[in-house]
């Protein structure tokens, strides 16, 4: 079944995948389709290996194959939206999904501080690839992504402070809680935009901002 091949996927570390690409795409292209097709049969996985999962996910994201880390982002949106979806179900899927995101938040966290670390770094080019799944986690963690905001902020010199800040406000201006399509695609503009301004910031054509802060450090105590 699925979940059995899933399963024998995660038994593979991905270290040792990448030495063959060939099944390294393979794996992860499983991957993706599992979380696009299956999310509710994933969810009746133990949730440990829910938790695996998201830790192979995580690592794709960071492979040096553009086209793994591609479907790695696909699959976090797509786990993610089934989640937003899911959690408010008075079924048996919605009360799977509410223990795991109760008993497991760091799962989602790791990938959220990841992908802000990712845009604000300027790692990755493609901000349409990153903004799926970024905002679905954000939707999904609110009151983490303000933590991770204010961790980021004081990174920054202090006389750049304030415009790093509004810089980042304005990434979710007239982004509301939803991910429609129209949503979705103005987060993706906000996103850009925000990019951009590091980009030109660091080429010396705007007032300066840091681009490369320490990577942040997840706090424990976040309920949400």
């Amino acid at each position: 079944s699925m979940s059995i091949c899933l399963r024998m996927c995660l038994e593979i570390p991905v270290a040792d995948l990448t030495r063959y690409l060939k099944s390294l795409k393979s794996v992860f292209q499983f991957m993706d389709l599992s979380s696009k097709h299956h999310m509710s049969k994933v969810m009746e996985m133990p949730a440990q290996q829910v938790v695996m999962l998201f830790a192979a996910l995580e690592e794709g994201l960071l492979c040096f194959d553009s086209g793994v880390c591609m479907q790695c982002f696909t699959a976090v949106d797509n786990i993610c939206t089934y989640f937003y979806t899911a959690r408010h179900e008075q079924s048996e899927e919605g009360e799977r999904v509410r223990r795991f995101l109760t008993e497991q938040p760091q799962s989602l966290r790791k990938h959220l501080t990841l992908l802000l670390e990712m845009v604000v770094s300027g790692e990755f080019n493609s901000m349409w690839s990153v903004s799926r799944p970024l905002l679905s986690l954000i939707l999904l963690h609110d009151q983490y992504f303000l933590t991770l905001k204010e961790q980021i902020i004081q990174t920054q010199v202090e006389d750049k402070r304030v415009v790093f800040r509004k810089a980042l406000d304005d990434v979710m201006v007239s982004v509301e809680d939803s991910l429609t399509s129209k949503n979705r695609d103005a987060f993706t503009r906000n996103l850009y935009q925000f990019a951009q301004s590091l980009k030109s910031t660091a080429a010396g054509a705007g007032p300066g901002v840091p681009t490369t802060p320490p990577p942040i450090q997840l706090p424990l105590a976040i309920t949400s």
